[in-house]
């Protein structure tokens, strides 16, 4: 086929297509005629059935001549247009087209038209020449290509009939679906062989179709009217359960119907009736979903603790719902309902005075579950709201009581010391504390500040140091060592301090306590010295009114013996005023006795302190020893017993041995205020003693301080430096003043006291040399160079203030020194002569009491024995009243002493009297017990000889060790130590140890070692009468020795902690029990110091002789007996031992 020949096919087929698609239009243009005549007469039948509501016949013609029209419009809009499309009606050549398009299309004009007749006739014509026809036919058909030949169709009919479709589609859908009463038509013309009523007058709607309730709650159903509203309405109830129930209802307002269903059980459906010409109008079905609540099924759940309690968890259900936790605590919930949950939360209502909060915690949801927590921050009530799919909460949820447990705030108490404490040498407070709480501790602190020195301004603010102890331990009693060395504690100074302690609590904060502030201070000799003498004038006053109760005692006693009935009397019971008047004796009795104890017990405090203070000298200390322990066996329950003999005498005896007893009570008292005149006596003269030891300790002092402050000054330089030396300077300057003054009273006070004793030489250069004006004028000087920095004037006053200081020092030495030795000398003197006397009357009284033995009875002779006995008495009277002089001045007489001569007096008085009545068994008896009270005199005569001849000299102190180091002084170190490593344990003690506190841990444990090892030789070294110390020591050392093998294996708990408080604290314990033992009343010991004892002088050879009396003896060794001989040789060798 030629490339013309496809050409034009191609432009046939074009010029089909488009008579084909201008066929489907017209096609359209009719069916949209049809369709819309079809639309207009369905509108004119309903609206015809809508106006007139015809009958069955009337419907039937209106619907089935709607039906054929709608056929006949039908088959005019498809029938045409098929036979065209079929060929059975021909459709109008194409050339006709070919104008169209022609006239549609200028530029191709009548060509197309034309070349399409050529093309189709060029066989048939002649004359035609085909080429050119074949030429002009594709000149055309280029031309015709690029032209749209469908343009020729005019489709503007279609669309205009096509908007007229829709618009006629609106009327129709209005009076069909729009409207109730056109739809009705609709229906009935549909079905118009039934029979139909006429429309009711109203419609029946539900107000709310849906509707959700909770189980057991009232439903409300409603209906409504429109129109003129029916007299009742039938309301039809559907349950899913159970039979349909059908309720009547009228109006409560008009077109408004209500019913009230009173609980809802299970779901149903409900619709409304209305009859109308025996037919019922009918409303939309109504439904309600009958729904159940949350129910709180199981509560369990758990109390968390805060971490700082250590508080394990605690479990609890619905049965015990009720909480008391520590505040801050973590409530954990878990809860479970009846039916999957979309919220559940916690409603905590808590009461703060009058104000009420209500806080939610909200829980997490997993189906039917729920979990969550809320922390404890107060006291309330709480309960468990839940909520459904729904929103539906459950109903009256139950409340639940919660406690929230206060965390107390800690307490503390000082144990020790109990009152203010003073310190001794090294500077060492021994503490110890009681805290507790409810769960423990973070912080213990040492509060402290200078109050009072000579030397620096005092402080206004606390300072603190940390004080070791068990955090988780609720109570403990905490051992602590204040070593105030390192604070510069100076002499007098004295420092405030309390401890206060702070409790874990980590939710609210810790809490605080604090002990009462006590003080503490290091004394100087002056103020021990004052204390000293303080205590002493109370114990003379206290004594004089011991004398005074004792002459009231006495008083009362002879007033009692005055009202004794005679041997004449007939005998009866006891009156009650003599019962009365034993009562009160009594009673005096008992307050002498309470009064002498707490004059002992304050001798013995003075004591402690100046000997600890090393205020006094080691001869002035064992002095005070004697008069503690003469005080001791004035405090005898002799008296007592006395008096208690006098009870029953009064009791079971005749009024004759009632008078005896009365008189040997008297006896008692007489001796017990011998005693205790003789103790008030020492008292004064042993207060003038330690007066004057203080004194010459405090020049001494004073020198050395002068001494000390001369060196420093030649080294100061600056000007701040040498303002310092000026003040101390001053301070020396108005002590050595304060002496001066005191020196005064104190030179009364020798001369009145020990006046005897006193050599006036040693006096008068002492008082010289404390009366020089020179050193106090230097002393200021001294301090005025200071102050305007010329330090080299100012050192060489200094030095020569310092001589004097020393030469009136040494002068008040000596004059000690020799107070010593005379006082030694005079009552070694006058107990030789005493005991010379005594041993002569105790030969004589035995020479008497066997010429006596050979009398009989009623003798003449025996008057003149009585004379001699006498003569024994009077003699016996004069070495008692000698050996009570030296007991005024010296405590080397012993009461026993005194008592012994006491007895013997009273025996050879009786004896006396028996001669007299010439009676000589009854006398001798009496002899024989004077002359065993003698004896027994005259060996404790030689004994008080012996000691202070220095037979007895003083027992090594128990507290020094073989190196030399005090033993208390070594377990005070030891002790230091120890507190040391607790402290550095609990340092580590806070978590994983780092390399670096491995290496610290192995230190400790090496020094703990150390402490150990030293603390088992110091045990080695305790004397036997430290047994029971001597074994807590070796515990503590065998703990220790534990502590160390756990130390070195790494392990480190709360326990390696207790146990080193545990040892600290018995170290506090053995510490306390030396310190104890050591000042003991009891016990002779002093610090081992140099006793400087004056020596007797040399024996001149004429001395080498026997001694006249010696003579006399041996001339008389025939006389005696042997056990008389014993005692004159051990005398004699007593004498040679002190060198006479």
């Amino acid at each position: 086929m030629s490339r013309t020949e496809e050409l034009y096919h191609q432009i046939r087929r074009r010029l089909l297509q488009v008579q084909r698609a201008e066929l489907l239009v017209r096609l359209g243009e009719r069916a949209a005629s049809a369709a819309i005549a079809i639309l207009w007469l369905l509108v004119g039948a309903i609206v015809l059935e809508m106006l007139l509501q015809g009958n069955s016949a009337f419907r039937a013609v209106l619907w089935h001549s709607w039906l054929a029209a709608t056929a006949g419009a039908l088959l005019w809009a498809i029938v045409p247009a098929l036979a065209r499309w079929t060929g059975i009606v021909p459709t109008p050549p194409l050339e006709k087209l070919a104008l169209r398009v022609g006239q549609r299309y200028p530029q191709i004009g009548d060509a197309l038209c034309n070349v399409l007749q050529l093309m189709a006739g060029q066989g048939q014509q002649r004359g035609v020449s085909r080429e050119l026809v074949l030429a002009a036919f594709e000149q055309v058909a280029q031309r015709a290509q690029q032209v749209d030949f469908a343009a020729i169709i005019d489709k503007r009919p279609l669309r205009r009939r096509l908007l007229w479709l829709l618009g006629s589609l609106v009327p129709v859908l209005l009076l069909a679906v729009g409207l109730p009463s056109g739809s009705a038509a609709l229906y009935r013309l549909r079905h118009w062989e039934r029979s139909f009523v006429p429309p009711p007058p109203f419609e029946l709607s539900l107000e709310e179709r849906y509707l959700r309730v909770v189980r057991g709650e009232p439903v409300q159903l409603r209906v409504r009217a429109t129109g003129i509203p029916p007299a009742e309405v039938l309301l039809r109830v559907i349950p899913s359960q159970g039979q349909e129930q059908q309720y009547e209802l009228r109006a409560d307002t008009p077109g408004s119907y209500q019913l009230l269903l009173p609980a809802a059980q299970t779901d149903f459906r409900f619709l409304a009736l209305a009859r109308w010409h025996g037919e019922f109008v009918r409303s939309p079905e109504g439904y309600v979903q009958v729904l159940e609540r949350p129910i709180l099924r199981s509560l369990r759940g758990e109390i968390r603790p805060p971490a700082y309690t250590r508080l394990q968890p605690s479990a609890f259900d619905e049965r015990t719902t009720e909480i008391a936790a520590v505040y801050g605590s973590q409530i954990l919930l878990q809860v479970e309902s009846n039916k999957p949950l979309a919220a559940a939360q916690v409603l905590f209502l808590r009461t703060e005075g009058e104000r009420t909060d209500t806080l939610r915690y909200r829980l997490q949801v997993n189906g039917a579950k729920a979990m969550g927590s809320f922390r404890l921050n107060s006291s309330g009530v709480y309960s468990v709201l839940l909520t459904d799919s729904a929103g539906y909460t459950n109903a009256d949820p139950l409340r639940y009581r919660v406690i929230a447990l206060e965390d107390a705030p800690p307490s503390i108490r000082l144990l020790e010391p109990a009152t203010d404490a003073q310190l001794g040498e090294q500077a060492l407070l021994p503490i110890r504390v009681e805290i507790s709480d409810d769960y423990g501790f973070s912080r213990l602190l040492l509060h402290y500040r200078l109050v009072y020195s000579r030397y620096v301004p005092p402080q206004e603010r606390f300072q603190s140091v940390p004080v070791p102890f068990l955090p988780d331990a609720p109570v403990q009693e905490v051992p602590y060592i204040w070593d105030l060395t390192r604070v510069g504690i100076s002499p007098e100074d004295r420092y405030e301090f309390f401890l206060e302690v702070w409790d874990n609590d980590a939710v609210r904060g810790p809490k605080a306590a604090r002990t009462p502030i006590r003080s503490v201070q290091l004394p100087g000799i002056e103020q021990i010295v004052r204390d000293a003498e303080r205590e002493q004038n109370r114990a003379t006053e206290e004594l004089r009114e011991a004398l005074r109760q004792l002459d009231e005692l006495r008083r009362r006693s002879e007033e009692l013996q005055r009202r004794t009935p005679t041997p004449s009397v007939r005998q009866g019971q006891p009156t009650w005023e003599q019962q009365q008047q034993l009562r009160q004796l009594e009673q005096q009795q008992q307050a002498l006795q309470q009064r002498l104890e707490q004059i002992q017990q304050r001798l013995e405090q003075m004591t402690e302190r100046l000997e600890r203070a090393q205020a006094i000298s080691p001869e002035t200390l064992q002095k005070y020893r004697e008069l503690q322990q003469l005080l001791r066996q004035l405090n005898s329950p002799e008296l007592q017993r006395a008096l208690e003999r006098l009870q029953q005498a009064l009791q079971q005896m005749s009024p004759e041995q009632w008078r005896q007893a009365l008189q040997n009570f008297r006896f008692n008292e007489q001796e017990f205020r011998a005693a205790l005149e003789r103790t008030l006596s020492i008292l004064r003269r042993l207060q003038a003693e330690q007066k004057l030891d203080a004194f010459r300790q405090r020049l001494q002092q004073l020198a050395q301080q002068q001494e000390q402050l001369t060196e420093r000054s030649g080294q100061a330089r600056q000007e701040a430096e040498q303002e310092n030396l000026a003040r101390q300077q001053e301070a020396l300057h108005a002590e050595w003043r304060e002496l001066q003054q005191e020196w005064s009273q104190l030179e009364q006070l020798l001369q009145q006291a020990l006046g005897q004793e006193l050599s006036a030489e040693a006096l008068a250069q002492a008082s010289q040399a404390m009366q020089s004006p020179q050193l106090g004028q230097e002393l200021q000087q001294a301090a005025s160079q200071l102050r305007q920095g010329q330090s080299g004037a100012a050192q060489q006053l200094q030095r020569r203030a310092h001589g004097r200081m020393q030469q009136a020092a040494a002068a008040v030495e000596q004059l000690w020194q020799q107070l010593q030795t005379q006082l030694s000398r005079a009552v070694q003197r006058q107990l030789q002569k005493a005991l010379l006397d005594a041993l002569e009357l105790s030969q004589q009284q035995e020479q008497l009491r066997t010429r006596t033995e050979q009398m009989p009875v009623g003798s003449q002779r025996l008057a003149e024995l009585a004379r001699q006995q006498e003569g024994l008495r009077s003699a016996l009277a004069a070495v008692t009243e000698r050996v009570s002089e030296v007991g005024q001045k010296s405590l080397v007489i012993s009461p026993q002493l005194l008592r012994e001569l006491g007895l013997a007096l009273r025996a050879m008085g009786t004896a006396m009297t028996q001669l007299a009545e010439r009676m000589p068994a009854p006398a001798t008896s009496a002899q024989q017990q004077a002359m065993e009270a003698l004896n027994r005199a005259v060996l404790q005569m030689q004994d008080a000889l012996s000691t202070m001849q220095g037979g007895s000299s003083a027992c090594p102190n128990p507290g020094m060790s073989a190196g030399g180091a005090g033993f208390l002084e070594r377990l005070q170190q030891l002790a230091l130590q120890q507190q040391g490593i607790a402290q550095g344990l609990q340092e580590l003690l806070q978590g994983r140890l780092t390399m670096e506190q491995q290496a610290q841990l192995a230190r400790l444990a090496m020094q703990q070692a150390q402490v150990q090892q030293a603390l088992q030789e110091l045990a080695q070294q305790q004397p036997p009468q430290g047994t029971r110390l001597l074994g807590d020591l070796r515990r503590i050392a065998e703990e220790m020795r534990e502590l160390v093998q756990e130390l070195r294996s790494g392990q480190l708990s709360m326990e390696t902690l207790r146990r080193q408080h545990r040892i600290l604290s018995r170290m506090l314990d053995a510490l306390r029990s030396v310190y104890e033992r050591d000042y003991e009343p009891e016990r002779e010991s002093r610090p081992g110091q140099d006793i400087v004892r004056p020596s007797p002088p040399g024996l001149r050879p004429e001395q080498l002789h026997l001694h006249p009396v010696q003579q006399r003896l041996q001339q008389l060794q025939n006389a005696y007996s042997p056990d008389y001989q014993r005692l004159i040789q051990r005398y004699f060798e007593l004498l040679r031992q002190a060198g006479y």
